[in-house]
């Protein structure tokens, strides 16, 4: 019987580069062996599988239809499929299953294993997929090719017996996950047995795509669960039933100066009030505006989209550390009214749970993507206790991406009570906001966040201003 192998995604050299100078110093074992980690309880999560084995066949098949991700099936269907060939062709009987390795909140990954021959060829892949939105990726996609490159290297450093004798030629990317602690995990099945390392989440900051910082922010999440049935399984996130931001400070004189924030009420029938808001973030130039916030004494309102709360859940907590306010702005950032309630519903609370997961409360506003609300948007909006801000003042740095465009357009449109939109994923954004922020201020006005604007909102309301 011939000997089953899968393509590798890439393979790792049998011998370690001679060291240079430039790299002497570079850390030895830089990955950890670990003991490999054991597989989730899948009964307990909810995960059913389903028996598809045809015994006249030689073929012991279990499976996962997740009904909100099509594609995982196909991408399993595909694992399977190489397997059932090349086992066929080598008269070989054929063992498939899956294992869950990975379950917080709505991202859940399996690790589908496949033996043949007796056991004299095995192999595995791993697939993360996004409950919310259906997005399925293998675990070699949530590595940058730079990534994946290092991980060979840094494995060939620290194992250098283990890739000679047993790796070369092996997905050694097919099987990685994250432990809670945003550790990597890599494992990878030998002639000899499963061998697993870790790799330090410091260590692998830049390794990841952006795929790969969702899965990490899942799962270093302490999220539970919302299960593989579709989005009426989760229950609702109801604002009143978590921790909500802390009440207001009591009025303390005198009012602000023109320019300032601060973190009280505003008295803004007196000042002449402005609220800057930035949507889609957080991303990679967050934190130079949260500083560039910081250094105006300015305080602003985020409207963070979920997924990017789980790849940046320490940005998520810098923002609320520096006391700006924090809204809702959906999971993946769809069209609201183009959906069903249900997949509304699961947007919506999907986020205010990974808000809740990295802050410690929920979100006091909502902002709907490309501001479509329509009746039935809003209703769902109400059920969840989240009033509707939109803007009167459009920055249109989503259009022009330029800072001198953007800084004129949000000077010749404010006025007092405004709420300005603006998006923090532009760098030519980051670049406007200094010059924003010195001219409103020249210009008398005081900068608040949305909520200290407008004060008490009815959920599922719009407010364009005050």
């Amino acid at each position: 019987m011939g000997v089953l192998t899968l393509l590798p995604l890439f393979a790792v050299a049998a011998c370690t580069p001679a060291n240079t100078e430039s790299d002497s110093a570079t850390p030895k074992q830089v990955l950890t062996s670990i003991e490999v980690p054991a597989p989730l309880d899948a009964a307990a999560l909810g995960v059913q599988a389903v028996d598809e084995s045809d015994p006249a066949a030689g073929l012991t098949l279990f499976t996962l239809p997740v009904p909100t991700a099509p594609d995982l099936e196909t991408r399993s269907r595909g694992f399977i499929d190489s397997w059932r060939a090349a086992a066929q062709a080598s008269g070989s009987a054929l063992d498939v299953g899956f294992d869950v390795v990975g379950a917080n909140r709505q991202v859940l990954a399996l690790r589908y294993r496949a033996s043949a021959d007796q056991g004299a060829s095995t192999g595995s892949e791993v697939f993360f997929t996004d409950l919310a939105s259906g997005a399925v990726w293998s675990s070699a996609e949530l590595l940058t090719p730079e990534g994946l490159a290092a991980l060979g290297a840094a494995v060939t450093e620290s194992s250098p017996e283990i890739v000679a004798g047993d790796l070369p030629g092996q997905a050694l990317a097919s099987d990685v996950r994250f432990d809670a602690a945003g550790d990597l995990v890599v494992v990878n099945t030998t002639p000899s047995g499963e061998v697993a390392w870790k790799a330090p989440r410091e260590l692998v900051d830049g390794w990841l795509t952006q795929q790969g910082r969702i899965a990490r922010g899942a799962m270093r999440s302490e999220g539970a669960f919302i299960g593989v049935n579709g989005p009426q399984q989760p229950a609702p996130v109801i604002l009143a039933d978590v921790p909500l931001p802390p009440p207001p400070a009591p009025p303390v004189p005198p009012p602000p100066a023109p320019g300032q924030s601060t973190g009280g009420p505003v008295d803004c029938t007196g000042a002449k009030c402005i609220a800057l808001t930035v949507d889609d973030g957080p991303g990679a130039y967050t934190q130079q505006l949260l500083d560039i916030l910081a250094s105006k004494g300015v305080k602003a309102t985020f409207y963070l989209v979920g997924k990017q709360v789980a790849a940046y859940p320490d940005t998520t907590r810098n923002i609320a550390a520096a006391g700006h306010a924090i809204g809702n702005h959906t999971w993946g950032h769809p069209n609201l009214p183009t959906l069903s309630s249900a997949d509304r519903l699961q947007q919506i609370n999907s986020t205010s749970q990974a808000i809740i997961d990295a802050i410690g409360h929920g979100p006091s506003t909502m902002r709907p993507p490309y501001g479509a609300a329509d009746a039935a948007t809003l209703a769902d909006l109400a059920s969840v206790g989240l009033p509707v801000i939109l803007w009167d003042v459009d920055s249109e740095d989503w259009k022009n991406r330029d800072a001198a465009k953007t800084t004129e357009r949000v000077m010749a449109t404010s006025r007092a009570g405004s709420i300005v939109l603006m998006h923090d994923i532009h760098a030519s954004t980051i670049q406007a906001v200094p010059g924003i922020i010195d001219q409103l201020a020249a210009q008398g006005y005081t900068f608040v966040t949305v909520d200290q604007m407008l004060g008490a909102m009815n959920p599922g309301q719009k407010y364009f201003s005050r």
